[in-house]
């Protein structure tokens, strides 16, 4: 008897789990608006290495959307939020040291 109320209970919670995250995940990405560069690509993204060039990311990824400077750190954007400005977006950006070199990449996912 004791074993059964535990399968029950084991049933329910799983049952309960699989609903919630259905609505996490459609609270989540059902009102998703990003704009990329024209060259961007998600493969082109993540192939890309730690210490490539910005000429070399300029010729695989063509120009970004945007490029910002700070504190000596040169951020390229290749992507923003969409035109609905309520809604989710992916962000994808690279960062370049001093000497032109890639330094560090960016891979989120902002919650409005």
């Amino acid at each position: 008897m004791v074993n059964v109320t535990w399968q029950l209970a084991l049933k329910t919670l799983v049952g309960l789990s699989l609903v919630y995250l259905s609505f996490m995940g459609w609270v989540l990405f059902h009102n998703v608006s990003t704009e990329y560069a024209p060259g961007y690509s998600s493969a082109k993204f993540q192939a890309l290495a730690l210490g490539t060039t910005k000429e070399e990311v300029l010729t695989e990824m063509g120009e970004p959307l945007a490029k910002e400077n700070y504190d000596g750190v040169e951020i390229w954007y290749y992507s923003r939020q969409g035109t609905d400005k309520t809604a989710n977006y992916f962000v994808r950006n690279l960062e370049f040291g001093k000497d032109g070199r890639l330094i560090g990449k960016t891979a989120e996912f902002e919650v409005d």
